[in-house]
């Protein structure tokens, strides 16, 4: 029994041997197994980077495209850059003009027209305000540029680019390419070269413009300060004092002078244009306003309803009317402008009323009418035809003298006219007085004053007449707007237009006054300081 048991034990004990055995093979093999399977993805993963890092042909030719793209931007850049060659002519417009100004203000202050004076501010003021805009546009372009400079910058440190160009056997590969692109890059530095050098050209050029400017601003406020005080002073010998020789022969630099003048008119015509075609755009619409409902009228047979309004001055085809609208409000659109077109837009506005007034209104009123044109245009002459200053006072006595005889005379035939327009009273008035004023301020040698009075003197009138003319104008195709509208939604012919039209004139009247004393001012000389307080 005890032998049984040994042999039990023995097997039992051996066969856990062959078990623990074989659970050791068991768990080697996995652990072989498992560090293949380590070792195999390990070598899988290091190939799979390996693969990545491989640059193949397309992403050297995907790098030289990107460079291709980046110049061929650059002519496209460049060729939007449009206002250059314009910016390059105004400032030589600009050159031309500052030294036709330096020239005028170098000369002495009395020979100056006191409106021309301001005419040169408001110019250099639109000069001034023009750089700014030429400024903006060259810095505008030069930000371009840069950035452009800064793309080119970046592609030079792109890693694949500076292989192809460091590598030998990439540089063979992609000769062709490199070879065109060696071409491209020329043109592009060449024209990013001349392009940066034309915009700091320009931007030097405007600097330099822009200080010459400033100093001409100063120079033209010094002068036109020094007027208001030196006007109340002996400017002049006194008219009746003996003529010298020496200093009022006929100045030779006056064809100089009148030739910059109109030099620097047309400048400033071509550069404060928008106010003008503002004004020529209210008279073509006034036209197409009346024409229209004088048209609607026609068509339906209905040109009788217009019997009962006692129409004076408006016609079916208001060319007249419409000029003595763009005429009368040109000033106001051009406080500033130069002395020659307000003569001429005024000369023209007597012409128009002229044609408006013939087989309008009586004989006598239309030919006192002509004597104030021929004043008028004798004023205006006598500054244009370049004789000796000397000379020129005594001219200018001679028509004011006249000039307030008929004032005189004028205001005693036309009174019973004059009375029912209290402001063509007044302005008859200042006629009279500013053209006396202007003979006293001539005798004692005050010839800005002088200027100023007898500029302001026939201006008011002009004024005061051709603004009633245009209220009554304004009300005459207000009514005929009126009747044209009744019409066309087939309303009785017959309304109440009297109280209408006294209405409508008392507001039309007070813009009329504002814009008369607007005009006044200006001519005389203070409109700038009563705006500015």
């Amino acid at each position: 029994m005890k032998i049984a048991k040994q042999i039990v034990y023995k097997g039992f004990k051996g066969a856990f041997r062959i078990c623990l055995l074989l659970l050791l093979i068991h768990l080697t093999n996995q652990v072989n197994a498992q560090s293949n399977l380590r070792n195999g993805r390990s070598r899988y993963d290091q190939s799979l980077l390996a693969d990545t890092n491989m640059l193949s042909t397309g992403d050297y030719l995907e790098g030289l495209e990107r460079v291709y793209q980046t110049l061929n931007k650059i002519p496209t850049v460049t060729s939007s850059f449009t206002r250059i060659p314009e910016i390059n002519g105004r400032l030589k417009s600009d050159d031309s003009t500052i030294n036709l100004l330096k020239q005028r203000l170098s000369l002495n202050v009395s020979t100056f027209n006191l409106q021309n004076l301001q005419m040169f501010r408001t110019l250099l003021d639109e000069m001034t305000d023009n750089e700014t805009i030429y400024n903006e546009v060259i810095l505008s372009y030069d930000k371009s540029l840069d950035d452009m400079k800064k793309e080119i910058a970046a592609l030079r440190k792109d890693t694949i680019i500076r292989q192809i160009f460091t590598t030998k056997a990439l540089r063979d590969s992609f000769s062709t390419q490199l070879k065109a692109l060696r071409v491209k890059r020329i043109a592009s530095d060449s024209l990013i070269k001349s392009t940066t050098a034309t915009l700091n050209e320009l931007k030097a050029h405007v600097a330099e413009n822009a200080l010459s400017v400033q100093e001409l601003l100063y120079q033209t406020n010094v002068q036109l300060k020094s007027i208001g005080p030196k006007a109340f002073l002996k400017e002049k010998r006194f008219l009746w004092e003996k003529r010298s020789s020496a200093t009022d022969l006929k100045y030779p630099e006056f064809n100089q002078m009148l030739d910059s003048e109109q030099q620097i008119n047309q400048y400033y015509f071509k550069n404060t244009r928008s106010n003008r075609v503002l004004l020529l755009f209210f008279g073509a619409l006034f036209f197409i306003w009346v024409s229209y409902n004088f048209r609607s009228l026609k068509n339906k047979g209905k040109m009788n309803v217009l019997d009962d309004l006692d129409l004076k001055l408006i016609s079916p085809v208001p060319i007249l009317a419409s000029f003595v609208l763009i005429f009368t409000m040109a000033p106001v659109f051009d406080l500033h402008a130069p002395a020659l077109y307000i003569e001429l837009t005024q000369f023209l506005l007597l012409v128009v009323l002229t044609g408006l007034f013939f087989k309008r209104i009586p004989r006598e009123p239309l030919i006192l009418w002509a004597v104030f044109i021929l004043l008028f245009v004798a004023l205006s002459l006598v500054r244009l035809i370049g004789i000796s200053p000397h000379t020129q006072r005594w001219l200018i006595l001679f028509i004011n003298l006249i000039s307030t005889a008929f004032a005189v005379f004028a205001l005693k035939k036309l009174k019973p006219v004059v009375g029912k327009y209290r402001i063509l009273l007044i302005a008859g008035t200042l006629y009279m007085l500013f053209n006396g004023l202007a003979i006293l301020a001539n005798l004692f040698g005050r010839t800005t004053l002088m200027q100023i009075f007898y500029t302001t003197g026939v201006y008011a009138l002009l004024h005061t007449v051709s603004l009633i003319v245009l209220i009554q104008l304004i009300i005459e195709a207000f009514l005929l707007q009126i009747k044209g509208s009744r019409m066309r939604k087939n309303y009785p012919d017959h309304f109440e237009w009297e109280t209408i039209a006294k209405d409508f004139s008392r507001i039309i009247s007070y813009v009329a006054v504002f814009i008369w004393i607007i005009l006044l001012t200006a001519h005389l000389d203070v409109y700038d300081l009563l705006s500015n307080a």
